[in-house]
């Protein structure tokens, strides 16, 4: 992979994770925007992650890099646990789980330059 799509890739991962500390009325007006539901912004973040986890096998990208972002990782395996509830606009408006999310990759996103 050259060094432009290792760039590109980790302001891919930057990007989901602002995503993540959106507020959730722009988190909601995104995926009313797509026409997709909320659980998009998790499955955006997912897919990043495993790239980068790839890429960090490779030795493409720093094994820090995914352990900055691992408990966003663990969060929204959690949440899935909890089944759909978790997945709704009322959740992503009230439930502590999503402010949890936020938070966290507020924190993951604060450890990567851009």
């Amino acid at each position: 992979m050259s060094t432009f799509k290792v760039d590109r890739l980790l302001q891919q991962l930057v990007t989901a994770l602002d995503r993540l500390t959106w507020h959730a009325d722009e988190q909601l007006s995104y995926v009313h925007d797509l026409g997709v539901d909320v659980d998009e912004l998790a499955l955006e973040f997912d897919d990043i992650h495993h790239l980068a986890i790839g890429k960090a096998q490779e030795g493409l990208i720093s094994d820090a890099l995914i352990t900055t972002i691992q408990p966003v990782d663990e969060h929204l395996k959690l949440m899935t646990e909890m089944g759909p509830s978790m997945w709704t606009e009322a959740a992503v408006q009230d439930a502590t789980e999503w402010q949890e999310l936020r938070n966290l990759a507020r924190s993951a996103r604060s450890h990567l330059a851009t």
